[in-house]
């Protein structure tokens, strides 16, 4: 390789890099509209107080989803409906 070429060799890196710090950046942004907060209610299908996890947006308030859920023997496991958040 000539030596006024050399530099050609980092672009790919470089842009690899360019991509990377999008990317991380962008997250970051979207995780900030992002909130996690903890309720107590009675579970609509198995009918007993659980504990759950539940994440919304902070711009509109509406409720995303459900992280955690203690209905459940691994919390972290939620496989319902999620009738308790829909609506």
């Amino acid at each position: 390789m000539h030596a006024d070429t050399q530099w050609l060799a980092i672009l790919p890196w470089l842009g690899g890099l360019v991509f990377l710090l999008a990317v991380e950046l962008s997250s970051r942004r979207i995780g900030r509209h992002l909130r996690e907060e903890e309720r107590a209610l009675i579970c609509p299908i198995r009918r007993r107080s659980v504990s759950l996890t539940v994440v919304t947006d902070r711009r509109t308030g509406r409720t995303l989803g459900v992280r955690r859920c203690t209905a459940f023997t691994d919390p972290e496991d939620v496989r319902c409906r999620r009738e308790c958040v829909s609506g």
